[in-house]
């Protein structure tokens, strides 16, 4: 087992949201900076909200069909929109396709996730034949262009699509930062999805762009970067069109550096899980009360070789966190997703000095839910 690490100077919730995608009004994006993991953001969804996020450019734009005759051609004005009011940009663009004859409509499902074209009578739409097949809109709406869809007066979406561009949130950490580990809890990211933390210098994200790629882990991903990253701006984005939420949800996001103490707990630690639920007894000896969910604790003895740096970033680490804020603790870096834990002190002890630059100490630590 390699030396524990601890993150606890999270700087996601020390600096302010700059920007970030779309939002539900009851999840927003500052929820990531809560100390709860049951505490979340978000995107938008629901009735009347078209879900997340869509934009139209140069790369996917057209869409070519035909009603029995020569090829036709809509182009979906550039922009960004939701799934609603990219279906009403799809049917204003094919109803003003020149030679066109028949009536077009679009219409998304938010339940479903999908794209529905119609029309009076049957047309084809050529996803694989058309003309601007690589900059037509199939990716973004969900259709497949392997083939061409024909034969019929309706069509739907082959996928599901929620967003078409990604999803994200943005800190400005007004100076030029050390981060070298970034934790994201609770989500619900599909097993397709694509997760990324960026470092920029500026808020466009085109100076000196660092990227770091997650990989994926269902509940929690924790990530220790291959190097120290040293950006003023920070994004966490992803990509994941096909999530069968209908949204993307993300609890707390950590990021800073780790702290290696010189040396690992030994093997005498305890580990268990304690009960906090409140039960209380009438008069009549009827139980009743409040069930919680257990949690997790350990008792980890350090007991030689952590060093006077090592007692100073103790002082450090509970004047940043307390007994009141969570912060991350890793068992063995080589493998974060299954060694990590996102935790709180259950007690404060100090260290003690044994000789010049040897302390002992012990750590007390309980899940935080």
């Amino acid at each position: 087992m390699s030396k524990i690490r601890i993150i606890y100077n999270n700087l996601a919730r020390k600096y302010a949201i700059l920007t970030h995608g779309t939002e539900h009004p009851q999840f927003p994006a500052e929820d990531v900076q809560a100390d709860t993991p049951s505490q979340f953001y978000r995107t938008r969804y629901g009735t009347g909200s078209g879900n997340g996020y869509f934009y139209a450019g140069a790369t996917n734009k057209y869409i070519d069909f035909d009603e029995g005759g020569s090829e036709l051609t809509g182009t979906v004005a550039v922009g960004a929109y939701n799934g609603n009011t990219l279906a009403t940009a799809i049917a204003v663009a094919m109803n003003a396709a020149p030679g066109k004859a028949l009536t077009y409509a679009c219409v998304y499902s938010e339940t479903d996730a999908k794209f529905t074209i119609s029309a009076g009578s049957n047309f084809t739409i050529r996803w694989y034949s058309g003309t601007n097949k690589a900059t037509d809109i199939s990716a973004m709406c969900g259709f497949s262009d392997a083939a061409d869809d024909t034969g019929a007066a309706t069509y739907t979406s082959d996928y599901r699509r929620i967003n078409y561009g990604y999803s994200y949130i943005v800190w400005d950490l007004l100076q030029a930062t050390d981060v070298n580990f970034c934790a994201i809890l609770n989500h619900n990211f599909s097993s397709d999805a694509f997760i990324y933390w960026h470092g920029a210098d500026d808020a466009a994200f085109t100076t000196n762009l660092v990227t770091e790629t997650f990989t994926y882990n269902a509940g929690n991903m924790f990530k220790f970067f291959s190097s120290t990253q040293t950006k003023r701006y920070v994004r966490v984005a992803l990509y994941d069109f096909t999530n069968t939420s209908s949204y993307i949800q993300m609890g707390p996001i950590i990021f800073g550096t780790y702290w290696e103490p010189n040396y690992t707990f030994a093997k005498d630690y305890t580990k268990g899980k304690v009960d906090d639920s409140l039960i209380e007894e009438s008069h009549a000896l009827v139980e009743y009360g409040q069930v919680r969910p257990r949690r997790k604790t350990w008792s980890l003895p350090f007991p030689m070789g952590l060093t006077q740096t090592d007692a100073d970033e103790i002082v450090t680490f509970f004047d940043t966190v307390g007994l009141v804020h969570g912060f991350v603790v890793c068992f063995d870096y080589a493998y974060p997703n299954t060694n990590s834990y996102f935790v709180k002190n259950s007690e404060l002890i100090d260290p003690t000095y044994l000789h010049y630059n040897n302390w002992s100490w012990q750590l007390a630590l309980r899940e935080k839910l």
